[in-house]
């Protein structure tokens, strides 16, 4: 596999709500910023009617978001608890089950028919939640995130089978178009700087290949990290970059151009637009578009940053996308 040297750069900023000066702290580094959000729900399991919120993208040249649009079933896949669109094969997205079950990663179309299954070695799905691409020297990489950890979210504490770390694995994305294969993974471990978290959600800044965790609080304030330049097999101590007002975070993903964030949890939807850095991008007040219908877990761009495909857990589960028009 490559040994990729992965090197920092910024993103995003629009406007939004202000921040609150009192809590920006940090060297640069650690940027401990504490961001407010007016539409934090107050109880993310509940499935909001945001039919108001679809107005024109005005940063879309005056767009509008329209409401998810069902493409068809997948089934076959017990837990599907990650997705993330192709950038080199047409209409592919990858998908993976959630923890306890084999480690595969599956290749499926538009229409949720699986066309590839790909079984992972060098991997261990102790608690698969999210999967990304980036491309790194001509080369896409898929990173499969093994980050989940429900006992640091309910008790504080990490899982007893958690060793202090989480854990990516690293793969050259395979063709689907050769079928169902085996591939060998690069394992990369990551450690938090303030103990265990829970976290569902994974991204990778396609400019910079920084790979960004969300983690999923049930109160409180979700917490950003990032992870740059990382070692293999590390450990990589990730540095914390802000705080964002939202729970039960369950996916995230980074559109192909680095010009969008996307963050879902089981009620919502929000896209920022992402011009210096995602610091100030989660200032912003964020487009949200519909969900209804289509409460869901994983969430990805398509190729362009004006689509976006989600998919809930279950078998079978639906893959939606929700399009700009």
């Amino acid at each position: 596999m490559l040994g990729v040297a992965l090197v920092a750069v910024g993103c995003g900023d629009p406007v939004g709500p202000a921040l609150d000066a009192a809590s920006v702290g940090g060297d640069g580094g650690s940027d401990a910023r504490v961001f407010a959000d007016s539409g934090r729900e107050a109880d993310a399991a509940t499935t909001e009617d945001d039919a108001g919120t679809l107005g024109p993208d005005a940063r879309a040249t005056g767009a509008y978001a329209s409401t998810p649009v069902a493409l068809g079933v997948l089934t076959g896949v017990a837990e599907t608890s990650g997705i993330v669109a192709s950038r080199d094969h047409a209409n592919v997205l990858w998908v993976h089950n959630d923890s306890g079950n084999p480690e595969q990663i599956f290749a499926i179309d538009r229409d949720a028919n699986v066309i590839a299954t790909i079984t992972i070695t060098g991997a261990t799905n102790q608690d698969w939640e999210d999967i990304a691409i980036v491309p790194v020297d001509g080369v896409d990489l898929l990173y499969i995130g093994d980050h989940g950890d429900n006992v640091a979210r309910t008790s504080g504490g990490a899982s007893s089978s958690r060793d202090g770390y989480v854990r990516l694995y690293r793969v050259e994305e395979p063709d689907p178009a050769d079928g169902d294969a085996t591939v060998a993974a690069t394992e990369i471990r990551l450690v938090y700087p303030d103990g265990p978290h829970d976290c569902e959600a994974l991204f990778v800044d396609p400019n910079s290949a920084d790979v960004y965790l969300l983690t999923k609080v049930d109160s409180g304030m979700a917490q950003l990290y990032r992870g740059s330049a990382l070692a293999i097999p590390g450990p990589n101590t990730l540095v914390h970059v802000a705080s964002y007002d939202m729970l039960s975070v369950t996916g995230a993903d980074m559109s192909s151009d680095g010009a969008r964030l996307v963050i879902r949890n089981y009620a919502q939807i929000r896209v920022f637009d992402v011009t210096t850095d995602l610091a100030t991008a989660l200032t912003t007040t964020p487009l949200r578009p519909s969900t209804r219908g289509s409460a869901a877990e994983a969430i990805a761009f398509g190729p362009s940053s004006y689509d976006l495909y989600t998919i809930s857990e279950g078998d079978p589960a639906t893959l939606f996308e929700i399009a700009w028009e």
